[in-house]
């Protein structure tokens, strides 16, 4: 269950970064998935980490193992309600992502 979870998180994730980096409108995703910066600038620096907020609890979710299309999470934590923030470095997500045309 754990990797199912894990593999909706991470193709969540890639949906919303790639529709998401380009306009100013945060989805309402039934799993409760958002990120941040809501605009990710391909050519910026924009604080070195890319923060995705979930509804998933924490308690749940088998953090050594997170990655996003092979990017290693940073950290994980819960947030004030319990549930699931992953960090991942900026410049590998950046890698990963494409303005939309060139995918």
């Amino acid at each position: 269950m754990r990797k199912t979870i894990l593999s909706v998180i991470a193709a969540c994730f890639v949906l919303g970064l790639i529709s998401q980096a380009f306009s100013n409108d945060r989805t309402d995703d039934p799993l409760g998935v958002a990120v941040s910066p809501q605009t990710l600038l391909l050519d910026s620096d924009q604080g070195g980490l890319v923060m995705v907020h979930t509804s998933i609890p924490y308690s749940e979710v088998d953090h050594g193992s997170l990655a996003l299309d092979g990017v290693l999470v940073s950290w994980t934590k819960a947030d004030a309600r319990g549930h699931l923030v992953a960090a991942f470095d900026e410049m590998a997500i950046k890698t990963i992502v494409a303005p939309p045309g060139l995918c």
